[in-house]
């Protein structure tokens, strides 16, 4: 996954050697889901896509394929980071045409993640 993310941010330009414009994600929460086995020795595929952005987080979607046939689907929020470890802003993101909304699946999924850093902190 972490080479399916580096390879979207090289391609999209979103890393580049300039570290004022380059910008790279430190992971925040995963999730993933498992639909099908994969087998030693078969190819898998991913493909990385940024689903959108809030205020603080990035949130990206990485499918694993084999021959074709989705094996599995992650969820990742990430900070998005500049060259100096500061967090870019939406505004910094508007200006690379990244969208700033989520599908309604993130904003189910950030609640969860909100209730369960909630009961984390109470137990």
């Amino acid at each position: 996954m972490d080479l399916g993310r580096l390879d979207f941010f090289f391609y999209t330009r979103l890393w580049s050697k300039d570290k004022k414009a380059s910008c790279f994600p430190i992971l925040q929460s995963v999730e993933i889901s498992f639909i099908r086995s994969v087998l030693p020795g078969q190819t898998v595929q991913v493909y990385t896509k940024l689903l959108g952005v809030d205020q603080k987080y990035c949130y990206i979607q990485q499918q694993f394929t084999v021959d074709g046939k989705l094996v599995a689907d992650a969820r990742v929020r990430a900070v998005l980071c500049n060259g100096y470890g500061v967090a870019l802003s939406t505004q910094i993101l508007e200006e690379r045409n990244i969208p700033s909304t989520t599908p309604e699946s993130i904003a189910q999924w950030k609640h969860y993640l909100t209730l369960k850093t909630e009961e984390s902190l109470n137990n």
